[in-house]
């Protein structure tokens, strides 16, 4: 009976020991479980903060393609107003020369205008002072003949 005694005891710790084999692996089993939940939360949480940085980086990307595209229009634009200044500017000084040559031939016109009348004021002057003496030998002559009358 001391047997039994022992043997039972035996018996009953087997089962305990059962039970707690069987606790523990329940345990083991919830602790996967919540491992595995905590695994795929953290999977969602990481797929959600890569979409939210994603989505934040393309707003960001088409921002700045948009400032780019302004500042090329920018450039564009202010290439084109360079361009036509430079352009006015050259026609500005084609424009000058051609004054200045065209005054320069009207002055050189002038000067020769001026020397041609003052080569014939001078032969005026001195046909001027032919007929004038001519006309007081004249007035001389008629005068002698006057008094000769």
């Amino acid at each position: 009976s001391g047997e039994k005694g022992a043997g039972g005891e035996r018996g009953h710790g087997a089962d305990k020991d059962a039970l707690d084999a069987q606790q523990l692996q329940r345990e083991i089993d919830r602790i996967n479980l919540e491992h595995q939940k905590a695994k795929s939360d953290a999977e969602k949480l990481r797929k959600q903060e890569l979409a939210a940085a994603k989505k934040s980086l393309t707003k960001e990307t088409s921002a700045v393609r948009k400032t780019v595209k302004k500042q090329e229009q920018k450039i564009t634009k202010m290439r084109q107003n360079l361009t036509k200044m430079q352009r006015l500017e050259e026609q500005n000084v084609q424009k000058r020369e051609q004054m200045n040559a065209m005054i320069a031939d009207k002055l050189q016109k002038s000067e020769q205008r001026r020397t041609e009348i003052r080569s014939e004021l001078e032969e005026s002057v001195g046909d001027v002072s032919l007929i004038n003496a001519r006309l007081m030998y004249l007035e001389e002559l008629e005068a002698m003949l006057g008094q000769a009358m």
